[in-house]
């Protein structure tokens, strides 16, 4: 019996991991000047700004992959949902978006804290769910962070 389109959607998801193969690494890292950005706008607001970044973009890669996999609007009912905090890590206050979707069982950890004049984003990815810990001993997400925020 072959799957149903509306199965196929979140098995593709989980494979590509939010636009990354599933067999590469499950960390994605970007750096980016801060163009004058501290930490002090690390407040309510940009963290809640950064949170509907993240939802809005993991909406539209559902829309191109439904649209991709031609699944009607009607069988669409997958959504990503968001929420963000504050951690502190060693010395830096790194901002912690949670994203996972209604439909599938992949999380997305996202992570954005300055170091030096760097904006560092540190996005990880459990295509089953397991849970992604920064504070963790090891790990891939963990290690990410302790390598790119050098006074952790």
């Amino acid at each position: 019996m072959p799957l149903r389109p509306t199965l196929i959607l979140p098995l593709l998801l989980i494979l590509a991991g939010c636009d990354m193969v599933a067999s590469q690494s499950n960390v994605k890292i970007s750096q980016e000047p801060t163009n004058g950005l501290t930490e002090s706008a690390f407040d309510q607001g940009y963290l809640q700004v950064l949170s509907e970044e993240t939802r809005a973009a993991a909406e539209q890669r559902l829309v191109q992959a439904y649209e991709r996999n031609n699944i009607p609007p009607h069988e669409r009912f997958s959504h990503a949902e968001t929420q963000g905090r504050y951690e502190t890590v060693g010395n830096y206050r790194l901002a912690v978006i949670d994203l996972s979707y209604n439909a599938s069982p992949m999380r997305v950890k996202r992570i954005v804290g300055i170091e030096q004049d760097r904006l560092i984003t540190i996005s990880c990815i459990s295509p089953q769910g397991e849970p992604l810990d920064i504070h963790a001993a090891e790990g891939e997400c963990a290690e990410a962070v302790k390598g790119n925020f050098k006074s952790f």
